[in-house]
């Protein structure tokens, strides 16, 4: 089968990797554009930039669709079906049309649950016990087309990068699957289950940012979510420190939220005891909290701001 793909990022990657070492054909890419990084803000070349050119695949980095010259890009390149994954695009209603299969969309969420930017954090941070990732047929909408194909699995304790490794072991072969069956594939209309739509919204750095008013699992929840970016951080005499591992205790105390209650840096939430494993001060690697507290010391007492 011929494919469009449009995708970004390290997700969308292993899924490109995955269609090129199969038997299908990648007609062309369309990803972001290059952009600034690093300290001296240099062009670097993403993942699957570099995929393309050393596949000699034609790449397209548009930053609008609404552009003559990109839908007849799209509409007179010979594809049957165009696959979107991580793309960050709300696609026009052409590029869903133009092709015998239409378009379909890789999405790491038990839909209708967490339609949106960001569904394996927020998978993380609601406490599901079970999670999916689903093959999509695209419509006019944010992730509401009919499911094609879905796979259900247990998240467990998964953080973030444990949760993204296991979507893109499975994810790839279910789209491979879905590819080869389009023609016999039931559509489910997400609107046929019984489930209600939610939705995960883009992540700021601002988020991160560790409330002591809530709850020590949730805070833990938040943690394990947020372990790649932005990480869960506090301040501490104006420093910024982040916690990427904790645990909890589920007990009352008599402190005020956000009280350090111990030199092991144990603080009281709303409900429980926040127990952070490993710290990470600016500018510094992480350090397990007995590494940590050998050379930084947070007072007990002292009471931390949201």
């Amino acid at each position: 089968m011929k494919i469009i793909f449009m995708g970004s990022g390290n997700f969308a990657f292993m899924f490109l990797k995955a269609l090129l070492a199969s038997h299908h054909d990648v007609s062309c890419i369309f990803t972001s554009p290059e952009k600034p990084s690093g300290r001296g803000l240099e062009i670097s070349k993403s993942k699957i930039l570099a995929l393309a050119e050393k596949n000699n695949i034609t790449f397209h980095t548009p930053t609008s669709f609404k552009k003559d010259e990109v839908r007849s890009i799209v509409e007179d390149t010979s594809a049957d079906v165009v696959v979107v994954c991580s793309y960050g695009f709300l696609l026009p209603e052409y590029v869903l049309l133009s092709k015998k299969y239409g378009a379909i969309n890789v999405h790491p969420s038990a839909l209708p649950k967490f339609r949106g930017a960001a569904p394996m954090q927020h998978t993380i941070l609601s406490g599901d016990e079970k999670s999916a990732v689903c093959i999509m047929q695209m419509d006019k909408g944010l992730d509401t087309g009919d499911i094609l194909l879905k796979e259900e699995f247990d998240v467990g304790d998964m953080d973030y990068i444990e949760l993204f490794d296991f979507c893109v072991d499975i994810g790839p072969k279910l789209l491979l699957k879905a590819l080869d069956e389009i023609d016999s594939l039931v559509p489910v209309a997400q609107d046929s289950l019984d489930v209600s739509p939610s939705y995960a919204s883009k992540i700021n750095k601002a988020d991160g940012l560790i409330d002591w008013s809530c709850d020590a699992a949730s805070i833990c929840r938040k943690v394990k979510a947020f372990v790649k970016w932005p990480g869960a951080y506090f301040f501490y005499d104006s420093m910024q420190i982040k916690v990427l591992k904790a645990q909890y205790e589920d007990v009352s105390t008599s402190f005020v939220e956000g009280t350090v209650i111990n030199d092991n840096c144990e603080i009281a939430t709303r409900k429980g005891i926040f127990k952070p494993l490993i710290l990470q001060r600016e500018g510094r690697k992480p350090l397990s909290i007995e590494e940590f507290k050998k050379g930084f010391r947070i007072k007990s007492g002292s009471i931390l701001s949201s």
